[in-house]
Order: C-alpha cells, then structure tokens, then sequence
C-alpha cells in the first residue's frame, strides 16, 4: 500500500473503505496527547509494526468496525509536532528505529493529521517504553512469545546484502560489475583485494581506486576487464580475483562485508555462450537470407513473364494478336497503332523486314525528327509502305505520312 501523505489521500482511505489489517492501524488525534500513557501507546504500537513487518499508522483518522470512518480536527501543532515525534521514537523505543519516517498532513491553519510509517526492522527485537516486547497480530500490538523474540534476533544474520561484485560475460569478453541489488542504500563503501588487481592495459577503475560516497538502489557499473584468451595466455593477469567489500548498511549497527571470489580457471575449455546482441544478429542474417532467396525466385518470375512481351510493349507478340483478327474482325481497329517511337525490333516483328530496314524505319520514325516522305528513305520500297498503312495509323499531319 502506498503511504497516504496528502489530506486527499486520507479521504481516499475513507471513500474506498480501506480496514486496518496487519500493516495498517487507524489511531484517533487523542492518541496522541502529552501524558505518559500517550506516549507508551506510541512506543508500543510503532515498535509492533516493526518487530512484525512493518506498517503505517494514521493519527487523526476514526474508525468504526476496523473501517476508516472519518478525519477528526487533527492535533494542535503548539502541542504535538514532527520534531516531538521523531525524538519519542528515539526517547521510548530501544533499539532506535532508523527506518521510521513521518509525514504530517495539514488539516486546517494550526492543526495537522500524523502518518507515521515504519518498516520492517532488522535490528530488532525492540522494546517499548515499558521495557516489553510487542508484535502486530489481530489488530493489535500484543506482547510477543518467546520465540517470536527469538526469531526477531536472528533477523539480523539473514540480513540479504545490499552491493555485490560479480563476473559477467559478453562472448569472450569478462567484465566486472559492482551492482546495488537492495532497496536502500549503501554508504562508504570501500573495495579491499586480498591481492594487488592489477587492470590490463589501463588505470584501475576509480570505483575499486577511492570507493563511493553511496551506492543508490539498482545501481550498477560494468567494466571491461579482458578476454578469456587474454586472461588464460598473459600470466600478469591474476587468474583469481579475491577480497571483499565495506559498507554502511542502513539496517544494521556498524560496517558491512560482502566477502567476493571469481576464479576465472572455472572457465577454462569451458563453451562460450552467445550474447543477446549476437543471437538477435544472427536471426536477422538468417531473415536476410531467406527475403533475398525469395526476391532471387520472384525476379526469376519475372524474367520469365518478360519474355511474354515483344518490342512492341505488348504482353503477347503483335503477329499472336493479329492471328487473333481472323476470328475477332473487329479487333483490327484496335490493334493498329502509331509507328511514333517504336523499337527498330516492334518493325522487324510487326513488317517482317530486316534488321537495317527496321532501324531505318526507327529512325524516320522518331519522336523528336523532323519526317521527310517515308519514301525518300533508303532501301524502303512500295511493299513496305503498303505494309505500314495495314498495321499501322497515322494522323492528319503530313509529317506522320508514308507518302
């Protein structure tokens, strides 16, 4: 659940009937007042949610049936306020609570809601003012059993740490990655090698030089540290890389160590596992092969569907499509067409002439020529302008006219 911080979210716990469960616990603005009860109630039911796993409180807040029913007038600023707050948590509750965080909420000029949000604590078991034990269970802050505070003590061993160093591998490449992988922060942290690490062919990496102010969650820095070959054939590479490193965990008293050791000799003739990047690279060459296999079958289609059309642009050859006039009359307007800018081929097809006289014929026959009488051109004779006013049209200008 999110931790309401605003006079708007506090509504919202009462329009969507959020009940008070293990992790949430609505309190009236009289819990908290300056009698001694008062704060024992606060020591207690704040030191619950941490020994148990962790919660918020809400003061200000009425409940009915473990129901939010509706916000009060708040507590006077002149009477309780953050400051007194955060110093009862470290007065009235032993160990201290580092993780806990108050948010007042502002409900009139001089009058504010308090939310007080406490995490699971691994620093416990912690006491109230009363010098006992308490846990969050039905509702309630109840003393806790034997066990329970038994349990709570071992927290601490089972701690997860929060920086890590490890191998990472990229084909043969070896990096080194320094990674956060808590959800709070590491502070002075400090990289100790039992032996001298000595970087190929470059300065030592200033994280593992001067170590860092503070590691954020979810930080993470990689290094290029060599290649496998490199490791295995250059004997100034150390082939073990081992120490441990320093830190102020946020939970816990004192330093922190994350002990590391990466022997690379554990890789030795050991498969070399693809990357992302190269297994991404291959599926695209193969993809690349196989479009250019299909566009080498299409264009060979094509090639092939060519071959249909003559010189004359036609799909079929002009002399299947004359053949065609026999048993369609009709059809013979259509097919004649403009000697204007044939192919020397489209004559020697349509007129059956040789290969010079088709390009003579081309040639009188140019777009952009200024025609003299068909012919006056060499070696066309009375048979071949008698052919061309069969197959061919020709406009009203003189220019166009085999005459």
């Amino acid at each position: 659940m999110k931790t309401p911080t605003t006079f708007l979210e506090l509504q919202g716990l009462i329009i969507s009937k959020i009940a008070e469960d293990l992790h949430l616990e609505y309190k009236s603005s009289a819990a908290l007042d300056k009698t001694n009860k008062s704060w024992q109630e606060f020591s207690k039911d704040v030191s619950a949610l941490a020994n148990a796993d962790g919660g918020i409180i809400v003061y200000g807040m009425v409940e009915k049936g473990h129901l939010p029913d509706y916000l009060d007038n708040g507590i006077s600023d002149g009477f309780i306020n953050r400051e007194r707050l955060n110093q009862a948590l470290d007065s009235y509750i032993s160990p201290t609570l580092p993780g806990c965080r108050i948010f007042p909420v502002e409900c009139s000029a001089d009058h504010y809601f308090y939310v007080v949000e406490v995490e699971k604590s691994f620093r416990g078991p912690h006491q109230a003012i009363d010098k006992k034990y308490y846990r969050r269970r039905n509702f309630q802050a109840e003393p806790m059993e034997h066990y329970e505070i038994e349990e709570a003590r071992l927290r601490i061993k089972e701690l997860p740490p929060l920086v890590t160093l490890k191998m990472t591998t990229r084909g043969c490449l070896v990096d080194l990655c320094v990674e956060n992988i808590g959800s709070l922060p590491a502070y002075d942290v400090r990289f100790e090698f039992r032996d001298e690490l000595k970087w190929p062919d470059r300065e030592l990496p200033q994280l593992f030089q001067n170590g860092s102010v503070c590691l954020a969650p979810g930080s993470r820095f990689r290094f290029r540290y060599a290649s496998f070959t490199e490791i295995f054939n250059n004997p100034d590479i150390p082939k073990r890389i081992r120490g441990r490193i320093i830190y102020k965990h946020a939970l816990r008293e004192g330093l922190s160590f994350e002990p590391f050791d990466i022997d690379f000799s554990d890789h030795y003739n050991s498969l070399i596992e693809k990357t992302d990047a190269e297994i991404v690279v291959e599926g695209l060459n193969k993809a690349v092969g196989d479009l250019k296999q299909v566009v080498e079958r299409v264009a060979g289609h094509l090639e092939n569907i060519s071959k249909i059309a003559g010189d004359t642009g036609l799909e079929v050859s002009h002399r299947s499509l004359m053949n065609l006039t026999h048993k369609v009359p009709e059809a013979a307007s259509v097919i004649r067409r403009s000697p204007i800018g044939l192919a020397a081929g489209a004559f020697r097809e349509m007129l059956g002439v040789s290969e010079r006289t088709s390009w003579v014929l081309c040639n009188h026959f140019c777009l952009h020529a200024k025609r003299p009488a068909i012919s006056e051109a060499d070696g066309i004779t009375e048979e071949v302008i008698s052919q061309l006013e069969k197959i061919f049209w020709f406009d009203d200008d003189e220019s166009q006219s085999p005459k």
